[in-house]
Formats: C-alpha cells, structure tokens, sequence
C-alpha cells in the first residue's frame, strides 16, 4: 500500500482540473494499491471540482474548525509554561484579536514573540507583557506590511488587486468567489498586455491578500 498525502491541493485546481483528474485517477489503476489523502484550505473543495474527479474522491471528510479564542489561548499557555512573563489579559487579548480575523495559531505565536522582544526593549518600563505591549505588536503588524508589500510588488500583482476592486465596484458586494476572480484578473492582464495567469497562481495572489489582510476567506 501507498499512502500519497497532499497538502494545500487548493493550488493544483487549474481551469481545466487536468492535473486533480490525473492524480486522483491513478488509484484507479489497476495494482496501484494507492491511498490518496488531501487537505484543503477551503470547505467546499469537493464540491467545486467537476462531477468526473468527484467520482473518483472518496466521501470520507474531516473537518477541521478554526480554533477558538479559548483553544488559543490554551495553546500559548502551553508553550508558556513556567512564564510569568505576560498578564492574563495580554493573552486574552491576543487570542481573541486573532481568533476574531484568521484564527491562525502561527499568528498567535507570532505576535506573542514579537512581544516579547518589544517587552525587552521596554522592561525598565514594564515587569510584565501587558495588553498595550501587544496592541502595539499588532499595530506594527497590520497595515505597514501590506503597504510596502504593494510599493514593491509587480505589475500582474497590481492588475490582481485593481481586478479585486473591479469585483467589489459592479458586484455590489463584499464577497466574491475565487473563480470570477480568475477570469477578471485575466481579462485585464490581456487587455494590459500582460501574460495571462494559470488558476493556482491567482489562488497564491489571494492567500497572500490574506495573510496581507487585505481579504478574508468566507466559509
């Protein structure tokens, strides 16, 4: 037996799914002994993908919910066993900003080391990590990176995120589905004289947005 783990196939979805069909049709073959297991950053993958790669998926599907503030919290509480170094309510705070916009735990102990290294500038000031430490972590973390990202990020990025808006002005909406995306990005990328995009790398575009903050994914 052969166990095939795949992490994030999101960005293997082209616009004709030849690559997800390839894949999934080799545990078809005969003697392949092959068990395909995926993870996917969106709920509804399944349900996106053409009827002829949905056959060929199991219906076997776990679902992993976002962490909560509290499950958070417990995780960084963990990792500060022994510490006395933050206030309760630094990590309150922590975990519930980050629970209320991604809940990602990278996130979350991100902004706690971050923390503790402007704690250190300031400990003739502060005896502990208190909540204004942190607010001022996740000030320098929010807009600022996104800012300089995109001063200094290509063209086909800045026609992505003109598309963005595009979708935002005639939709009339604060949502919009990763494919309309795709085909407007790629309408002004023709029109722009620019190359056109596969499917993944406008799927790369968004989850930077994302770790940017510039969007958020809707489950």
């Amino acid at each position: 037996m052969i166990l095939l783990m795949i992490d994030e196939i999101d960005f293997l979805k082209n616009k004709k799914q030849d690559v997800l069909y390839n894949i999934f049709e080799w545990q078809h073959l005969p003697n392949s002994h092959l068990v395909i297991v995926c993870i996917a950053n969106t709920l509804n993958f399944q349900s996106i993908l053409i009827p002829k790669i949905q056959s060929r998926m199991g219906k076997n599907t776990l679902i992993f919910k976002p962490y909560t503030s509290e499950e958070i919290k417990k995780i960084l509480q963990n990792r500060l066993i022994g510490s006395t170094l933050f206030k309760e309510e630094a990590l309150t705070f922590i975990s519930k900003k980050v629970a209320s916009f991604s809940s990602d735990i990278r996130k979350s102990l991100h902004i706690a080391r971050k923390s503790i290294e402007m704690f250190r500038l300031k400990k003739r000031e502060k005896k502990n990590i208190d909540i204004e430490i942190v607010n001022s972590v996740f000030e320098q973390e929010s807009q600022k990176p996104a800012i300089l990202y995109i001063q200094k990020s290509s063209d086909i990025f800045k026609i992505f995120l003109i598309s963005i808006l595009t979708e935002f002005k005639y939709k009339n909406t604060s949502f919009f589905e990763i494919d309309s995306l795709y085909e407007r990005t790629n309408n002004l990328l023709s029109q722009s004289n620019q190359p056109v995009l596969e499917y993944f790398h406008v799927k790369m575009m968004v989850d930077r947005c994302i770790d940017l903050r510039i969007l958020k994914y809707i489950n």
